[in-house]
């Protein structure tokens, strides 16, 4: 594959065989179970990371697995600022 060390940045240590197959892309079926917010009030180097947590835990409430198709912004304040974020809570599915 052209490129596949851009794709993952510092080969060193990468067998040709893993970085040439980067672009296979492991996946799952889930099952959407609904969009979950969430605010978290942090300093601007960990407001994402708040937020973020914010919404796991609001998804686990939910019985998600995961989120998906996350958008976090800072919404209010200079130096302990307000966070918002909104995300697709997920269950995946077993077969």
């Amino acid at each position: 594959m052209t490129g596949a060390g851009n794709v993952i940045g510092n080969t060193a240590g990468i067998s040709s065989d893993i970085s040439a197959d980067i672009s296979a892309v492991a996946a799952k079926d889930f099952e959407p179970l609904g969009i979950v917010f969430a605010e978290a009030t942090a300093s601007r180097r960990n407001g994402y990371g708040a937020t973020h947590d914010a919404l796991m835990r609001e998804a686990a409430a939910m019985g998600a697995d995961g989120i998906i198709n996350v958008s976090i912004a800072p919404t209010s304040g200079v130096f302990n600022r307000t966070w918002s974020g909104s995300a697709l809570a997920i269950r995946y599915q077993d077969y």
